[in-house]
């Protein structure tokens, strides 16, 4: 990448070295400045790309000290881990109790229990976020990866709790996560 970057400053003093004796840009052939357009597109992909991987990197290093701070204050991974399958499994429990809510008629006294059971749940959840929060090195990157985390937890009645589905693309940062804890 360097030579890449080096080659197109390298055309660009040339182009500005001409124009500053009064040559025309023209003494510069087409062909290198073609070169040096490519070279200049090539460099920028290039670090369009390596700042997407640092960000990854970064984000997998937050994610493992993450579980690192987690199990300390737990006192094991597997606590750690035992915490997110009691999260995943209420999950489930939740989208199972608005499929059956919003398919069924329920009694009052069914539907009021599905409130406090709901409300219950969503304090778990609010207090995993909170946990995980406090166990995070960085809270504002927790804060921004997992922010629909937060506010699916939130009690709401009616349609704004469907917006607890969006709990279920966790599955697939866990499963990510679980391949971070095992490196």
């Amino acid at each position: 990448m360097t030579s890449l970057i080096d080659n197109a400053e390298r055309v660009a003093q040339q182009a500005h070295a001409a124009l500053l004796a009064g040559e025309s840009a023209q003494t510069l052939s087409a062909a290198d400045l073609a070169v040096a357009k490519v070279e200049r597109l090539q460099a920028r992909r290039l670090l369009s790309e390596l700042t997407r991987l640092q960000r990854r990197a970064r984000n997998e290093l937050l994610d493992t000290q993450l579980y690192d701070t987690c199990s300390a204050k737990l006192g094991s991974l597997s606590r750690v881990r035992m915490l997110d399958a009691l999260i995943v499994l209420l999950i489930f429990v939740v989208i199972g109790m608005l499929i059956i809510e919003y398919s069924y008629e329920l009694s009052e006294q069914t539907a009021l229990w599905f409130v406090w059971a709901d409300t219950g749940i969503c304090v778990i959840f609010l207090a995993e976020f909170f946990f995980k929060l406090s166990c995070s090195a960085s809270r504002w990157w927790y804060f921004r990866r997992h922010w629909i985390d937060f506010f699916a937890s939130i009690p709401f009645a009616g349609i704004v709790r469907w917006g607890r589905l969006a709990r279920v693309a966790r599955l697939a940062r866990l499963a990510r996560l679980v391949r971070v804890v095992r490196v």
